[in-house]
């Protein structure tokens, strides 16, 4: 800020036609403001307070557009809302999990022709080859070198799965009608095939096994906030097993 003594100055005035000169002097002080500023110590309060309405301001267009796409567009809004919402329950979802590992086993069945060295039975290339030509039978787009190729990524793909032990007397039961089969080295058993069938899911039977191990000791948390009738499950499967534990 400035302060300016008013100074006199001199105003040329008319009466009619004749010019006449007169002095006005001013009695005060003119004042004249400069923003400025003068940087001397970081304030973090107001660093945080500029960060928070910073991201605040970033995430309002994303919000505003959610809240119009699920609920200004009629049918297409309830569309959206369920994809951008989705509806998760335990006993839906192990339910769901359940039926599909059924699935995949009956499709294990129906797609094994080859054993092994050691006589386990499994699912060749040779067999994903002809089923990939069946399901690729009207694309042109792959000739018969670039779907091999194809056929050997995915099979390479699936078999990176390891780890299975398996001596399964129905699979056994129903390939002995099948005759004498080739033998290869690199199959894909049912375990790897069942993980393969499975990768896409978000939860796992994996990650919900354990919510049903009844010898499993639980925090504190986890029981406040795990529902009643998984609790109630666990008392029981707790319950028969200590009766089983007492009979033997």
């Amino acid at each position: 800020m400035k302060a300016y003594l008013l100074p006199t100055r001199r105003v040329l005035r008319f009466s009619g036609s004749i010019p006449a000169e007169q002095l006005q002097a001013y009695v005060g002080i003119r004042l004249n403001f400069r923003a400025s500023g003068i940087w001397e110590r970081e304030y973090w309060g107001s660093i945080f307070d500029c960060m928070v309405d910073l991201v605040v301001l970033l995430a309002l267009p994303e919000t505003i557009v959610v809240f119009f796409a699920t609920t200004c567009l009629g049918p297409l809004s309830t569309v959206y809302s369920h994809v951008v919402n989705e509806y998760f329950g335990v006993r839906q979802r192990v339910g769901g999990m359940a039926t599909r590992l059924m699935a995949h086993s009956l499709s294990y069945l129906h797609l094994i022709d080859s054993k092994d060295d050691s006589g386990e039975w499994g699912i060749s290339q040779r067999r994903m080859l002809e089923r990939m030509k069946v399901c690729l039978k009207h694309d042109s787009q792959f000739n018969d070198c670039e779907l091999e190729q194809l056929v050997q990524f995915c099979f390479e793909s699936v078999h990176q799965y390891k780890g299975h032990e398996h001596h399964n007397s129905l699979i056994k039961q129903i390939m002995a009608d099948k005759g004498n089969a080739e033998t290869y080295s690199g199959l894909v058993f049912e375990e790897e095939f069942g993980q393969a069938m499975r990768n896409n899911e978000t939860v796992t039977f994996e990650d919900f096994a354990p919510l049903f191990l009844s010898r499993r000791k639980l925090g504190f948390l986890e029981i406040l906030f795990t529902p009643t009738y998984l609790h109630k499950i666990r008392e029981k499967h707790r319950v028969v097993s200590d009766e089983k534990d007492g009979e033997h």
